[in-house]
This record gives structure tokens, C-alpha cells and sequence, in this order.
């Protein structure tokens, strides 16, 4: 550990000890509530109680995620049944995912395409490339017939490959051409609907009356390729499909037959469906302690201070500090990180200590005040970034703002 951060820390819990019972009592009496309850964890005391009555819940987490993801729509002529259509209520839970997310340079890039019924790698109808902006992604969304014209067959194989193309950046067909948009520093995610079984492959063949012993085949070892060599996260959605179809779908999905797979969808739970999708692929949220050992987490913001803020991650029974990427990391008030702002680790790489006395190894890093963007009103900090796996993650705790932000 860096000395001048074991020296911070070491003297931060020393002026703690010495004033927790005058000063903070609650934080005392959430201790022996937990030690009376046989509780093992002891949190932060009245960070804590922050934490569990968060006055911002974390509930645009969303906007904090930093991804690459591709949208994957069937537009075979069987999507233009029912009133409205498959394809309206499909187009509307394509257009909720996107504006969960923070669409933007830093954060989320979307790319929009669909497959049809024609035979060929080259049946993709829509391909609009990973963009920054939400409304090139929208407008693409909104390009799309309500009521597709056409055979009511279904090429899904084209339409895993195209997406899986765009998200690398490798060309796996003479057809479609990956823009090179894909980043290879955050993780990669497909999200596919379909509404009929393939009965059409990438080899010009049709009638597979035999699927799923050919035809079926296709799309599942493209999905599981997506997810295997190229660590994709594949999440699909099946609308008026056989037992046959459904169990295409929980194959190709991550996580199969859980959280991923949704293969048997009422047309008028499409979007809710795609705003499900849209909470599960938010950044997991993680404890964070600011100035742990301390209360109210007071940060002098004036930025002609040289100073720093030390902040924990916690390990919890859902989440090892252990695994973050410490280059990964950026922190701040709410609105510059999720702009795509913040202060970014010093002293090295960080350090591993157990700063909540719980027995587990927690993470502490330090950020310079004057890079994480404060202001006179904020109430809260912000960490984001990502495990060593990619994973992103988010935290969010109580500061006390003190002196003059400028």
C-alpha cells in the first residue's frame, strides 16, 4: 500500500475511534443491534442507514452502464400478425431498452438490425451500426415496418451473425461488413426476438422440415459461438413459438433457462420484456463506503485543494472487492460520472484492506477532489467501473459537502 495512503487511512480510524461515541452514537447503536442479532458484518454505521435510505436508490443506475449492445429483430412476414402488430410491440420494447440506457460516446453504443425469411447471410433487411447517439438508434428502430411484407420464413442464423460481426468487429460472411464501432474494453450484448423457428440457414437452403436437426442447429452454434469465443451476453425473446422454437431459445441464451431466456412471450408483455432485459444488464450495484470510518463523509470540493477521497468497496456475500479492475475505476458526483467523467485512481492501483471489520478483504482507492466534479447541492458520490471479467458495477454513497465548491 502506498505510505501516504496507510498513513491517511490509518489516521482517519484513529480521530473515528476516539470520537464515535460522542459523535456517533447511531453508528454505535447499529452495532450492537447487529452483534446482538449474531450479525458477522458491521457496514459503516450510519453510512450504513445512508446506504439503506438512499435518498437517490440508484434508480438511474442504468445510465451508468458502459457497453457495446446490438439489438436483433425478426422481420419475417409472421411479425405483422395481430393488431397492434408483433413488429409495433417489438419496435416498442427495442425503443425502452434504449432509453433506459445512457446512449453515449462513454457509455452505451447500440447498433439496430433484423433478419427475414429469405435464405443467405445476406438477408438482413435493417443493419445500422453501433452509434453514440440515441436518436440514430431510434430512428433506425422506427425505420422498420409496423407490418413486414414477405414469406413468413425465418433466417435467425443471419441475424445472430450479423449482431455477433458488429459486436467484434470480425466478418464471418462475404454479406455484412462490421462497421468497426465494437470496443474491446467493455462487455458485448445481444439482445434477439424472434417469432417463428428457422426454416432458412446462411446456406441457401430452405425447407427444413427436418429442424431442429439442421436448420436449428444454425443459429444455436452461431449464439454459442457469440458466447463462448467471443464473450458475448446473449439474451433472447420468443413471441408464438413451438416447444421447439422455445427450446432454441433457452440454448441460445447465456445463462440458460434463467434470467437470459425468455422464450415464450404474450405479444402484450414485449415490452415489458425488453425493459426486464434493460434492469438486468445495469451495472450490479456494489457497497461503497466514502471516507470509510467516517461520518457524514465530508468533501472540501474547492479544486485548489490537493486533496483526495478514499473510497471502499465492500465485499459482500454477493460480490468480491477482489475482482474489480482498478484501471476501470472512475468517481464523482452523480452528474460528471454519468457523463462520463470523474477522477480516476492515485497513489498506484489502489489496496486491499478489511476496512469494515467484517473478516473480508475490501478494496480502497483514492480520488483527487478536485477531479470528481462536486457542487455545493450534491448529496451523494458516484463509483463506477468494471471487474477484471468486465463486468460493470456501480456504488453509490452520502457525502456532506463542506467550503466553497468553484
Amino acid at each position: 500500500m502506498d505510505d501516504f495512503c496507510r498513513q491517511e487511512t490509518i489516521e482517519m480510524q484513529k480521530k473515528t475511534t476516539k470520537t464515535q461515541i460522542d459523535l456517533e452514537e447511531p453508528r454505535l447503536t447499529r452495532r450492537l443491534v447487529m452483534k446482538i442479532a449474531g450479525a458477522s458484518t458491521v457496514v459503516g454505521g450510519l453510512n450504513f442507514a445512508t446506504r439503506v435510505a438512499k435518498a437517490q436508490t440508484l434508480e438511474d443506475l442504468c445510465e451508468l452502464a458502459q457497453l457495446d449492445l446490438v439489438v436483433v429483430l425478426d422481420q419475417s412476414g409472421s411479425m405483422n400478425i395481430g393488431s397492434p402488430t408483433r413488429m409495433q410491440q417489438a419496435k416498442a420494447g427495442a425503443t425502452a431498452l434504449v432509453n433506459a440506457l445512457n446512449v453515449s460516446t462513454d457509455g452505451v453504443n447500440v447498433g439496430v438490425l433484423t433478419f427475414g425469411g429469405e435464405p443467405g447471410s445476406s438477408d438482413i433487411p435493417l443493419f445500422q451500426s453501433l452509434t453514440d447517439d440515441a436518436s440514430t438508434a431510434l430512428a433506425a428502430i422506427n425505420s422498420i415496418p409496423d407490418s413486414p411484407s414477405g414469406d413468413i420464413f425465418t433466417n435467425m442464423e443471419a441475424g445472430v451473425q450479423a449482431g455477433r460481426e458488429e459486436l467484434t468487429g470480425v466478418d464471418y460472411s462475404n454479406d455484412i461488413v462490421a462497421s468497426g464501432s465494437h470496443r474491446s474494453d467493455v462487455p458485448r450484448i445481444m439482445v434477439l426476438l424472434g417469432d417463428g423457428a428457422p426454416n432458412r440457414d446462411n446456406n441457401d437452403n430452405e425447407d427444413l422440415s427436418t429442424f431442429p436437426s439442421l436448420g436449428g442447429n444454425d443459429p444455436s452454434e452461431e449464439a454459442n459461438a457469440a458466447k463462448t469465443e467471443d464473450g458475448i451476453e446473449v439474451y433472447t425473446i420468443g413471441v408464438g413459438l413451438n416447444s421447439l422454437g422455445q427450446d432454441l431459445m433457452l440454448e441460445m441464451a447465456s445463462e440458460s433457462k434463467t434470467s437470459h431466456a425468455f422464450p415464450n412471450v404474450d405479444v402484450e408483455q414485449i415490452e415489458a420484456t425488453f425493459e426486464e432485459i434493460a434492469a438486468d444488464i445495469c451495472p450490479t450495484e456494489v457497497e461503497i463506503d466514502i471516507k470509510p470510518g467516517s461520518y457524514p463523509n465530508a468533501i472540501n470540493c474547492n479544486t485548489n485543494r490537493e486533496g483526495v477521497i478514499p473510497v471502499a468497496i465492500l465485499t459482500t456475500a454477493d460480490f468480491e472487492a477482489e475482482t474489480v479492475d482498478p484501471s476501470s475505476l472512475r468517481f464523482g458526483s452523480p452528474s460528471t460520472v454519468i457523463g462520463g467523467g470523474g477522477a480516476t485512481l492515485v497513489h498506484g492501483s489502489g489496496h486491499t484492506e478489511d476496512v469494515d471489520y467484517d473478516g473480508d478483504v475490501d478494496f480502497v482507492g483514492h480520488f483527487p477532489v478536485k477531479d470528481a466534479g462536486f457542487t455545493d447541492s450534491d448529496t451523494e458520490g458516484v463509483l463506477v467501473g468494471l471487474t477484471k471479467s468486465g463486468e460493470s458495477i456501480a456504488g453509490l454513497d452520502s457525502v456532506k459537502i463542506v467550503g466553497k465548491c468553484q
